[in-house]
């Protein structure tokens, strides 16, 4: 059996291929290929979670060394890390040296592993050489304004302290003087480190719809580990439509990090159910020059190293003024959260009467005046009274 390990990089499309491995796992073992997404590993998740750790623990014990400094993340509690660890090595292995003994492929995928130093790949790559002859690793590389403007819908999303309450251009100029030197163009510095200890052995594929397999990423992954694309239950997560930017925005800076987070990923995930279809953020060509001209020579480097054959890396797109968040009005505002209410139940008010009355606590002052919003509620956290709901809700 071979092996293909999927190690990012980070904005690609990493989640949806293992969605994809996940719920086809019966079909694709079927089809001989077996990956980190189905049994025995799903039942051994923290094992699948921390294989690098395993990998480290493995290469030092076998180098009689114990360097606390080698960890991926040295302020981690490395004795609690290698509690047990000899055993987990061996459940590993095990599973490992069976798989090895099998015809077919073995799929790891973990995006986690791309921005890892010298020592970490080295690590990983030696302990799979333990039970594989062949081995790949596989990486997608995004272009750098899209890679930015879906690093804004996620922080947005995952309502970043530093990131997730700013607006579109201001995120931007923070990553031309901020996140540029240190996120993508360190992310393409690890292609090169990767590609240096790895060599051959490495398969760098490109996220563009002239370049994937029917510009597909589901059916391009499918063909890179040799089968069928099965299905597309992988599709990647939508970014938030333009329409609900800034209100999730606003919602933000209203929340801020409050308790109330299973309620505001409950609001994310409604309205990134509905964006599917619907416009999405493109930066402008202006904003989108900016970004570019500081990654030319790094993009230049990949393209003549990986790409030979294409004229440009990144196919050049047309953005004019781009595709801006639209202005929370009050009625916009309204609309919204009508809709959110009525997604989270088909009876809110019998169903979520609890949550109803918690959204009147101060901190979800978002909601606005029942004029506005139409989400009457009366009473304090968790009790009260009862909630007066709009025509039709």
């Amino acid at each position: 059996m071979k092996a293909i390990i999927h190690i990012g990089m980070s904005k690609t499309g990493s989640t949806s291929i293992q969605d994809w491995l996940r719920l086809n796992s019966v079909a694709l073992k079927a089809r001989g290929v077996r990956s980190n997404f189905d049994r025995p590993w799903m039942e051994q998740e923290e094992l699948s979670g921390a294989l690098l750790d395993l990998a480290i623990y493995q290469y030092l014990r076998d180098a009689g060394t114990d360097e606390n400094s080698a960890w991926p993340n040295p302020t981690r509690n490395v004795a609690h890390l290698k509690e047990n660890m000899d055993e987990k090595c061996r459940f590993t292995n095990l599973e490992l040296e069976k798989l090895s003994g099998e015809p077919g492929i073995f799929v790891f995928s973990d995006e986690t592993l791309y921005k890892r130093n010298e020592f970490h790949i080295i690590a990983l790559e030696k302990y799979f050489s333990r039970f594989f002859n062949e081995i790949t690793f596989l990486v997608y590389i995004r272009d750098t304004v899209e890679f930015f403007t879906s690093m804004y819908s996620q922080k947005l999303r995952m309502c970043s302290p530093k990131y997730g309450t700013q607006k579109f251009s201001e995120f931007l100029c923070k990553c031309e003087r901020v996140l540029v030197p240190y996120g993508i163009e360190s992310s393409f510095g690890h292609l090169f480190l990767w590609n240096e200890i790895i060599g051959e052995k490495m398969n760098v594929r490109l996220l563009e719809a002239d370049w994937m397999t029917n510009g597909d990423l589901i059916e391009d992954f499918a063909s890179a580990i040799g089968v069928e694309p099965l299905s597309k239950l992988g599709i990647m997560r939508p970014s938030f439509a333009v329409e609900y930017i800034e209100y999730v925005r606003n919602l933000n800076l209203e929340l801020g990090n409050s308790l109330q987070t299973k309620l505001r990923r409950r609001v994310c995930d409604i309205l990134m159910d509905a964006s599917s279809g619907k416009p999405k953020l493109l930066a402008s060509e202006a904003q989108a020059k900016s970004i570019q001209e500081i990654h030319l020579e790094q993009e230049e480097r990949i393209r003549k190293t990986f790409f030979p054959d294409r004229t440009f890396l990144f196919s050049p797109k047309k953005r004019g003024q781009g595709v801006m968040p639209m202005p929370l009005t009050k009625r916009r505002k309204a609309e919204i959260e009508s809709y959110i209410l009525k997604k989270m139940s088909p009876n809110p008010l019998k169903q979520h009467q609890s949550v109803l009355c918690c959204l009147s606590a101060p901190e979800m002052s978002w909601l606005g005046d029942s004029e506005l919003c139409g989400l009457c509620v009366y009473g304090g956290r968790g009790g009260g009274g009862a909630p007066r709901l709009p025509p039709g809700a």
